[in-house]
């Protein structure tokens, strides 16, 4: 996520003369010395050795730039104007901010540091950018907001490389405090489309004559021998191979062996760019190590290719955790798939979870947000000590020493979030900082500790809102009403489950929705229900209820399929304010077969008794859901000062998006995937947890966060 200019900060060094290395060592772990910075694998656990031998883990922060920021709306950078006021000079600046780091527990300069940070008892690691810079001028996939891809096909990229190498090392190749280089930084390996061949469309596009175009039409003639294969596997007719030269409009693969070659091309693409830095750079220096490109998160499978010939392969990557329990499985399963595939010691070299108390409004950048610094403080414990867990793992990089602009940095790079251990006043946040002194002391101790990192389980719902009821069953009626605090539901009304209120002001419908997909697909609301059955307890009252929607017309491939399906709801009998809604079944009534993909529990908002004025949060939050660590969505009305939202349990298998369309439609996407066939008669039954719906006090991400606060509270045993 570093821009171009973060990176060129930390290019170059003026010391010609590098002082002797004399770092005391920080654990009993001692190996071979060779005067410079290695690997070594021991007692099954990757480390780095340092110069003398030493084992040694990287442990630092992104961005400690006496520059700071650039803000282009203000036309300087806060950070900077602050401490050029603070300090007398930029070497004071360094050696205050140096004794911080060293205070917290940061023993590495990592990216983005200012080179008068150097030689003042860190080790420091240095940027070449040889891709990015490349596809400045020739690329395979374009430059433009971000760092787009080299063409590793042009007769120009070897020299290119070689020279740029060979000028960035000149003063760091005898450098024993330089642990090594990293390459690039978030090159676009997914192209502009983000599927795994991405490049193989960027190669499609170019021109006939353009040399990555040359190379990707003798790669096709090798993998198909037939050019009619060209048309079978990607749907586009050719007469011949040479016919491709002049078509510029890629088509998605039609098959899996389509996208099989196409993935193989971009293997191709990885062997051309590593090969050719990795052999300028050890042509040029062969005494530091080859730190990786920093992979944007993820990469097509490339990550053995990179395995052969880095020294260390390193990965950003901003995932969501849970905020009480810790790292997920799924983040540890993702980390170990791509160990097995690179088989080498691995660093993450950018990670964060900014939270909305800071005064930014970190609206932009990546990274799950949170509320307060005491949640930063609890996520970054949580995923330090994952990272000093991991056996693999060599190196942490904290993204990163100083927030961003409130303002934003720039219109193409409007990031404005609150990253940093401290803010543009210099000031450190004292929670996480607090938690980097204590945490990073304790580095060596996790790493040697051969236990297995202890993560997140999913939380355990309360017994009665996930078993079936059995006690407390009362004759069922035609329609019911309760409230829960100030929620107020009433149904079923006009074929929906529920009509929702809180106190006497409308917020919305809630019904069932499925996907049923076709030429076109049909997206089919349920337009009948009824009460199957009711069950009052001292927890509260189970109420189910068979939702169905009719039969289409038109002609056979648009038709919508009868279908039926069972959903029991939960409200408590306090006063939560909530209610839970769980899917238990869809049965296809046609007389013919259906496939649908997705399950839609829709809320068909009308706040204050129309849609007017209703939008969804995702204004204050973009992505609303992927971003935030409370997971769910939500619609408001600010002129009501009301709204209706959604929240489930991180792990659950949902995913949610309220949004407007162009044409000013809402959409209230809260579905899980089914991707079933159903045929006549057949009953498609589920066994997913149930999803929680809310009413707001307010318009806001603040009354979002205290009413899913609360229902997360209410609905999770407490023994955990």
């Amino acid at each position: 996520m570093l821009s171009v200019a973060a990176i060129v900060l930390c290019a170059f060094s003026a010391d010609a003369a590098p002082p002797k290395y004399d770092l005391a060592a920080s654990s009993n772990i001692v190996a071979a010395a060779t005067g410079f910075f290695r690997t070594e694998r021991i007692d099954g656990r990757w480390w780095l050795i340092d110069p003398l031998g030493n084992a040694y883990f990287i442990v630092g922060t992104d961005h400690i730039s006496y520059r700071g920021h650039w803000c282009e709306k203000l036309g300087y950078a806060p950070y900077n104007k602050t401490v050029q006021a603070k300090y007398a000079s930029e070497d004071a600046w360094a050696e205050a901010t140096i004794q911080r780091l060293k205070d917290w527990g940061f023993n590495t300069l990592t990216a983005g540091h200012s080179a008068s940070l150097r030689h003042r008892g860190l080790p420091f690691i240095d940027f070449l950018s040889l891709g990015a810079s490349f596809a400045g001028s020739n690329d395979l996939c374009p430059r433009t907001t971000w760092t787009g891809f080299p063409n590793v096909f042009s007769a120009e990229w070897p020299e290119r490389c070689d020279r740029a190498v060979e000028q960035a090392v000149a003063s760091l190749k005898d450098d024993p405090w330089l642990i090594g280089y990293f390459l690039d930084n978030e090159l676009e390996w997914f192209g502009k489309n983000g599927k795994p061949w991405g490049l193989f469309d960027e190669a499609w596009k170019k021109p006939a004559g353009h040399d990555a175009k040359k190379a990707w039409q003798r790669f096709l003639e090798v993998e198909l021998r037939e050019p009619t294969r060209f048309e079978t596997l990607w749907g586009v007719p050719i007469a011949s191979f040479d016919a491709l030269a002049a078509n510029t409009e890629p088509a998605p693969p039609r098959t899996p062996e389509a996208e099989a070659i196409a993935r193989r091309w971009v293997r191709l693409v990885a062997e051309k760019y590593f090969e050719t830095c990795v052999t300028a750079l050890r042509k040029h220096d062969a005494n530091h190590m080859v730190l990786g490109c920093r992979f944007a998160g993820y990469a097509p499978d490339v990550w053995d290719i990179a395995g052969r010939y880095c020294d260390v392969v390193s990965f950003n990557i901003y995932p969501k955790i849970d905020v009480d329990r810790g790292v997920r499985m799924d983040t540890y399963e993702l980390f170990s798939k791509y160990q097995d595939a690179a088989r080498r010691p691995m660093m993450v070299t950018e990670w964060s979870f900014p939270a909305f108390d800071a005064g930014l409004p970190s609206l932009h950048g990546a990274g799950m947000r949170v509320d307060t610094q005491a949640q930063r403080t609890q996520c970054f414990r949580h995923f330090q000590t994952f990272l000093f867990q991991l056996p693999y793992m060599v190196g942490s990089d904290y993204f990163m020493y100083l927030d961003e602009p409130a303002l934003g940095i720039s219109s193409s790079f409007p990031e404005d979030s609150n990253y940093g251990l401290v803010n543009e006043q210099d000031e450190p946040y004292p929670g996480i900082t607090g938690a980097a002194r204590e945490l990073n002391a304790k580095v060596y101790e996790i790493h040697a500790n051969p236990a297995l990192p202890a993560l997140a389980s999913p939380p355990t719902l309360l017994t009665w809102i996930v078993d079936a009821p059995k006690d407390g069953a009362v004759a069922p009626e035609t329609t019911v009403e309760l409230t829960t605090g100030p929620l107020h539901i009433r149904g079923p009304v006009e074929g929906r489950a529920w009509e929702i209120f809180r106190g006497e002001t409308p917020l919305s419908r809630f019904t069932a929705l499925i996907h049923q997909t076709g030429t076109p697909g049909a997206w089919a609301y349920t337009t009948d229900a009824r009460i199957t059955g009711i069950w009052k307890t001292s927890d509260g009252t189970t109420v189910d209820m068979e939702l169905s929607a009719p039969a289409g017309q038109g002609d056979d491939a648009a038709r919508q399929k009868s279908y039926t399906s069972a959903w029991r709801f939960r409200i408590p009998q306090n006063d939560g304010g909530w209610f839970s809604a769980q899917c238990l079944w869809v049965k296809n009534t046609d007389t013919v077969p259906f496939r649908t993909d997705m399950l839609f529990y829709y809320l068909l908002p009308a706040i204050g008794g129309s849609p007017e004025g209703d939008e969804s949060l995702s204004q204050e939050i973009p992505d609303f859901s992927p971003h935030y660590y409370l997971s769910g969505a939500g619609w408001v009305d600010k002129s009501v000062n009301a709204g209706i939202a959604c929240w489930y349990p991180i792990d659950a298998p949902y995913a949610s998006r309220f949004y407007k369309d162009e044409n000013g439609g809402l959409h209230s996407d809260l579905f899980y995937k089914v991707d079933a066939t159903l045929q006549p008669g057949e009953t498609l039954t589920r066994n997913d947890p149930p999803a929680f719906f809310f009413s707001m006090g307010g318009a806001s991400r603040v009354e979002f966060s205290v009413g899913a606060g609360k229902v997360k509270q209410a609905v999770i045993a407490k023994s955990l």
